[in-house]
């Protein structure tokens, strides 16, 4: 090999070390790590080895010095200018949260064996048999009206009847919300941050529920389910919208998967509440919420530093 092309191959190589560099810079618009002492010193060295080249008339190192001046400037302009060195966009904070909003039925209380066994009394007369659990479940989704429409459809009007005579007359068996929940709601309130309802149950039942447990005066709106099937999306959207909220402003706490999925349609923070002995918290982890917590103190330890800082109002009595 003659020595041309020997020096040309050197020229090349040791150009072409700094291209990554300059496209990573580029890229991530960051020059935070590179010197700015540096890059003075070795573009003046470069350029004065560009000189030398034309003065001896060496085209290698003129052809390797003049490239890599282009690039080492361009690094060295990106370090002046500081277009490197800005905060990065992906480190914003997310808004704070103004609107917090629940599920009931094994989120706010341990109601979902109360449905489950009013079903039964009020379904198994008509259907002459015995009814699983499974069985029961497997048709929520709809509110109590779908469920009786799809358990006892010859009966609908009087199974619907009997299921609410039950509900109301079982729910002393579960009588107060999940330790801690009155607490929370309180603390929530006085920060505050707007509470809503969003939950599958009828209407009906949801009142009964939240009259019992002494929870009306807290939920500024409440939501319902509908016969013709899940609508846990629409009402979210609804109260954004009648909120004026953005997704990230509101976060959603239910114990089901159907949960998880409606507040990721709309883009909504959500957590897997698994303190109910219904829920599932592997399916539930399998969804990537925002957070799973097991009680309800650790969902309090989740919410209170992404609170908004609110005005203190007046507490329910």
């Amino acid at each position: 090999m003659s020595p041309f092309l020997l020096g040309l191959a050197a020229a090349t190589l040791t150009t072409s070390a700094y291209v990554p560099q300059v496209l990573h810079s580029w890229r991530s618009k960051s020059t935070r790590d590179l010197s700015l002492p540096m890059l003075v010193l070795f573009c003046s060295g470069v350029f004065l080895w560009l000189l030398y080249g034309l003065w001896i008339g060496d085209v290698p190192v003129v052809v390797a010095n003049g490239l890599t001046l282009i690039l080492a400037l361009s690094l060295l302009t990106l370090k002046l200018t500081n277009y490197g060195d800005r905060p990065a966009q992906a480190n914003t904070p997310s808004p704070a949260l103004t609107a917090v909003l629940f599920d009931l039925d094994g989120t706010l209380a341990n109601t979902l064996p109360l449905c489950i066994e009013a079903f039964r009394l009020a379904v198994e007369p008509s259907a002459g048999r015995s009814l699983t659990d499974r069985e029961i479940m497997a048709t929520f989704g709809p509110s109590e009206e779908g469920t009786i429409q799809a358990l006892a459809p010859d009966r609908y009007e009087q199974g619907l009847a009997d299921y609410l005579a039950h509900y109301e007359r079982l729910h002393d068996r579960y009588p107060v919300p999940f330790d801690g929940m009155v607490t929370l709601l309180h603390y929530l309130r006085y920060r505050g941050v707007r509470l809503g309802l969003v939950t599958g149950k009828g209407v009906e039942s949801t009142r009964l529920s939240l009259r019992q447990f002494g929870l009306e005066a807290f939920f500024e709106v409440m939501e319902t389910g509908s016969p013709r099937g899940p609508r846990k999306a629409e009402a979210l959207r609804h109260i954004l919208s009648e909120w004026n909220l953005q997704p990230a402003e509101a976060v959603y706490v239910g114990d089901a998967p159907g949960d998880v999925t409606a507040a990721r349609k709309l883009g909504i923070p959500v957590v897997a509440a698994a303190w109910s002995a219904t829920a599932d918290g592997a399916a539930l982890s399998a969804l990537q919420p925002d957070a799973v917590v097991h009680s309800v103190d650790a969902l309090f330890a989740w919410l209170e530093p992404r609170l908004a800082s609110g005005v203190a109002v007046g507490l329910p009595a």
